[in-house]
């Protein structure tokens, strides 16, 4: 059995040889694929990125040398931000069961891009220009959203959340992870824990008083590894069934794929 930052590194580079493989194959040449594969890139960019900031480093400002350290709190929010992109990449691109939840949840998503952008700033004639362009771009996809059967039996409520920008509708990020196969209890726990990071809870606060050597801080990294472990085999097994002709890459990996295996499976196991 390989260490952590071993299989880590392992199954980054095999992320990233299962994507390279369909380059120059034109894909993906469906409309509710298309944002699917840099999606997923998103993803191994922030788990490349965690595990950049697991090596000790002392920081220098100018003349000053601040102390070595792990940056343990960043690595937290990061793993909450790499966690969110697979769940949101596995509820529009993997999970729907039929092309009308597809489309449903794929036009939702994009629609809700359009929405975040209209309140920006149009100061110069280019940006100007871009938004009128983008305004009859969310009116194609609005119409192309209200044809669809479960947005017509949605409830009032249910659309005006939708024309708010909120795609997940009424599911939270707990609903998104219990879909995606993972238990609700460790959800919970693990999510609560890395949002203290991201919101500067008493909690983040407290536990980098406590760990001002690099051992502590190593070993609080090193939860965050297991935990970006199970996100990473996760992605892996379901790009395999967003873009099927991926799959003899990861099959010729026998390591890779015992990994990805045995990662997957702990995700969808582990109870409190």
């Amino acid at each position: 059995m390989l260490e952590k930052d071993k299989i880590l590194n392992l199954l980054i580079e095999h992320s990233i040889n299962i994507g390279n493989s369909l380059a120059g194959k034109g894909y993906p040449s469906s409309e509710l694929k298309r944002y699917g594969e840099p999606l997923a890139l998103k993803t191994v960019h922030h788990i490349c990125s965690i595990q950049r900031l697991c090596v000790p480093k002392a920081f220098v400002h100018s003349t000053v040398l601040f102390q070595e350290v792990i940056d343990f709190p960043s690595i937290a929010a990061l793993t909450r931000t790499a966690l969110e992109s697979y769940l949101t990449f596995n509820y529009i691109f993997v999970a729907p069961q039929s092309v009308e939840e597809k489309e449903f949840r794929y036009y939702c998503w994009d629609l809700a891009g359009y929405i975040e952008r209209e309140n920006f700033p149009t100061a110069t004639e280019e940006s100007v220009k871009r938004h009128a362009k983008e305004q009859e771009e969310k009116t194609e996809i609005f119409q192309k959203l209200a044809c669809n059967s479960i947005y017509k039996n949605i409830s009032a409520e249910g659309k005006k959340k939708i024309l708010k920008g909120n795609w997940r509708v009424f599911k939270s990020w707990r609903d998104l992870a219990i879909e995606s196969g993972l238990p609700k209890q460790y959800f919970d726990v693990i999510y609560s824990y890395m949002s203290s990071y991201s919101h500067s809870g008493r909690l983040c606060v407290m536990q980098i008083e406590q760990s001002r050597d690099i051992i502590s801080q190593k070993a609080m990294a090193d939860l965050y590894i297991q935990f970006c472990l199970e996100i990473l085999a996760r992605l892996i097994h379901d790009y395999i069934l967003y873009m099927p002709d991926s799959k003899h890459v990861h099959e010729v990996n026998h390591e890779a794929a015992f990994y990805t295996e045995l990662y997957y499976k702990i995700g969808n196991q582990i109870k409190f």
